[in-house]
């Protein structure tokens, strides 16, 4: 598996912030605050050519090398020249009663603990030293009921709980409660990293609406989230030390071990023969993130992409499990003719989803900005991982369409009920 201790980590480290601030810099018009959710997504990117530079230091040169160099870089240039500046970004408030919006947020705080229904269970019968442990079983597979609700509610869930204490300022203490509990759920199953997912969350929520957020509270979540990511990143590397009974040196490279890792299944399309093995056409670009869903309407055979580069390692594994199936990646399998085209038909989408706003439409209410954020927050993951993304998304249409809009068009009648 993928190992970044094989390779030179101070000249990868060098790279990747030398590389983040330059295009940082370059896009600082584009960006709403530095933990906007498009500068974490410079930072992937950073992370992908640092690889490149370590990768040529290691074992030199090749072909598939200087194809992902070069997607990545026509990415870039398109993605910077299709973006508006921030300051173009204009959003409304949510016309609904402050108690609908309320009553919503209890719902989908409902929804969430409901979905975590197998850690509660792990954590009946678990000594707390080994909560943590409950993200590694999880992996081995998961009711797919509880699996869609938790991946559909947890951002509308989000959403609310920081528009009600953002925006709204309404019952502040109580939500700040849910976030924690939230908080509480996250870091005890496993998610080392779930501070700073919750910081860049924020981030997300702030870049919505920006022109809404007060000064005030920018500066003081500015203030905070740094910590929480330095906070994020000292609990990531104890835990690590703690669980691996290793040094706090071995646990920072197991970290940087993650950061680098967004670029295995490129290390191992190189290293493994990728080319040989991947199938690729518009037929199998289709297959790689509908075959999964398919498979279970028709009954035949499929792998998705991750899991065969890592099957190409470590031979045939029992679950789903493998490399991020990223835009390098889906050029290769949709096949090289198409990749300007390809690039950019996905960076337009990107920023499409990442622009949408309710603003145009006469119907601005709660269901409009729900799929909105959503559509926002899922905007550069499509480069990031795309089988994940049509996952995501998939859950939160199940949700909102047969959970949260019956239950919103029942909290509206009630309400027209009491006027009347």
């Amino acid at each position: 598996m993928f190992d970044v201790s094989e390779f030179n980590i101070t000249l990868g480290v060098l790279s990747l912030f030398t590389i983040f601030l330059s295009l940082s810099f370059l896009f600082k018009s584009k960006l709403s605050t530095f933990f906007d959710p498009l500068n974490y997504h410079l930072f992937w990117i950073s992370a992908h050519f640092a690889f490149f530079i370590i990768y040529v230091e290691r074992y030199g040169s090749n072909i598939f090398l200087i194809i992902f160099t070069f997607t990545f870089i026509v990415y870039l240039v398109f993605l910077y020249n299709f973006l508006k500046p921030i300051s173009k970004r204009y959003i409304c408030a949510i016309p609904e009663a402050r108690n609908v919006l309320f009553m919503m947020l209890l719902f989908l705080f409902t929804l969430f603990l409901i979905s975590n229904y197998s850690f509660w269970e792990f954590l009946s019968s678990r000594p707390i030293h080994e909560w943590p442990l409950y993200r590694y079983e999880a992996l081995q597979g998961r009711d797919p009921f509880f699996r869609i609700l938790k991946l559909g509610v947890t951002p509308l869930f989000l959403f609310c709980a920081f528009y009600c204490f953002v925006i709204l300022k309404l019952h502040r203490y109580m939500v700040g409660v849910m976030i924690l509990v939230y908080l509480f759920i996250m870091l005890s199953s496993g998610g080392r990293s779930s501070l700073i997912g919750l910081v860049f969350f924020v981030g997300t929520f702030i870049y919505f609406y920006f022109p809404l957020i007060e000064k005030k509270f920018l500066r003081r979540f500015l203030s905070v989230a740094f910590l929480l990511i330095v906070a994020g990143l000292s609990m990531a590397i104890v835990v690590t030390s703690l669980f691996t009974q290793t040094p706090f040196e071995t646990a920072m490279v197991t970290i940087f071990n993650r950061v680098f890792a967004s670029a295995d299944g490129l290390y191992y399309y190189m290293q493994y023969d990728g080319y040989e093995s991947i199938d690729s056409g518009l037929d199998s670009y289709f297959y790689s993130f509908a075959g999964v869903y398919l498979k279970s309407l028709f009954g035949f055979e499929y792998t998705n992409i991750g899991q065969q580069l890592t099957e190409l390692v470590v031979g045939r594994v029992g679950f789903a499990q493998g490399a991020n199936y990223t835009v390098a990646l889906q050029v290769m399998v949709v096949g090289l003719i198409w990749l300007p085209v390809y690039l950019a038909l996905q960076t337009y989408l990107v920023v499409k989803m990442r622009e949408a706003t309710p603003f145009r439409s006469t119907n601005q209410g709660l269901m409009k900005h729900l799929i909105c954020f959503s559509l926002v927050l899922l905007s550069t993951r499509i480069i990031m991982d795309l089988e994940f993304v049509v996952l995501r998304a998939i859950s939160i249409i199940v949700v909102i369409l047969f959970v949260v809009w019956p239950f919103y068009i029942f909290l509206k009648l009630f309400r027209m009920a009491i006027v009347k």
